[in-house]
């Protein structure tokens, strides 16, 4: 984990699923948190680290990093495509 502090912000870099640990610091130390990944590796660790957040009246958000990878950005048109072609009836 590294970590970069500038004034009353931290910046730190970890990979998923590594980043729990490091955002349960960032709230106990009073950070807001900013994952360029989801929150949790599933629901359970999702919920707590929100849990953790609003008990410390802080705020976290995700980035989506999907939302910038072309190859995800062309299934998602293909799909909509496809949904949009489907037969209405069947024989």
């Amino acid at each position: 984990m590294s970590a970069l502090r500038v004034g009353v912000i931290g910046a730190n870099a970890t990979r998923v699923p590594d980043h729990r640990q490091m955002i349960l610091h960032a709230l106990a130390n009073g950070k807001h948190v900013y994952s360029e990944w989801l929150l949790g590796t599933g629901y359970s660790e999702t919920k707590e680290l929100h849990e953790a957040a609003e008990a410390a009246k802080l705020h976290t958000a995700i980035g989506l990093q999907l939302r910038g990878n072309h190859a995800a950005q062309r299934k998602g048109r293909l799909h909509s495509r496809a949904s949009a072609h489907r037969p209405r009836t069947q024989s």
